[in-house]
C-alpha cells in the first residue's frame, strides 16, 4: 500500500476502489502470475502424490486473479467469482501437468537462486536432507521464521 501511495488507516476507514487501489491489484497479480510461473519448476520435484493438488491450487487461483482482471482489478464491491466447470477444468490440467512432469525434463529454473521469501524453506530442506534436524521440527522451525517475518513487515507498514 506504500509503494501505492496508500495510507493503510486512511483506507480502512473508508475502503474505495480508487485508481490507486486497482493500479495495485494489478501489479500484485502481475507479480502473482509470475511466481506461478517460476514455481512449475520446483512442483516437478515435489512427491508424485502432492502434485496434482499443488498444481490444481496454482491454476485455480491463477483463474481467480483473471477474474479479478476481468472485473478491472476492481477488489473492494465486487468479488471474483468462478465457477465448479471452470475449476474442473484447472483440476483436469492439474492432472495433465502431473503426468507431463513426469516425463519432461526438468526446468533450469528449478537451479535458479531461490527468492529471499522462499529461502527459509529451501535452507530448511537441504538441512532435512542431510539429517541435521528432524522434518516436523525443521517445518515448525520455517513456519514460526515466516510468522516473524510477517509480523516484522506488517510492523513496518503500519509504522
Amino acid at each position: 500500500m506504500q509503494e501505492a501511495g496508500l495510507e493503510v488507516d486512511a483506507f480502512f476507514d473508508n475502503p474505495r476502489p480508487t485508481k490507486a487501489v486497482r493500479q495495485m491489484v494489478r501489479r500484485l497479480l502481475m507479480e502473482s502470475n509470475r511466481l506461478y510461473y517460476r514455481s512449475e519448476a520446483g512442483i516437478s520435484k515435489l512427491p508424485l502424490g502432492s502434485r496434482t493438488g499443488i498444481y490444481a491450487a496454482r491454476y485455480i487461483y491463477a483463474g481467480i486473479g483473471s477474474e479479478v482482471q476481468a472485473l478491472g482489478y476492481e477488489t473492494i464491491t465486487q468479488r471474483a467469482h468462478t465457477n465448479k466447470l471452470q475449476k474442473l477444468g484447472w483440476l483436469a490440467r492439474s492432472i495433465l501437468s502431473t503426468g507431463v512432469s513426469i516425463a519432461m525434463p526438468q526446468s533450469a529454473v528449478l537451479y535458479a537462486k531461490p527468492l529471499p521469501e522462499v529461502q527459509f524453506l529451501v535452507d530448511a530442506a537441504a538441512e532435512q536432507a542431510s539429517g541435521k534436524r528432524d522434518w516436523s521440527d525443521k517445518i515448525i522451525l520455517a513456519m514460526q521464521q515466516l510468522r516473524e517475518g510477517d509480523i516484522a513487515k506488517n510492523s513496518s507498514l503500519i509504522r
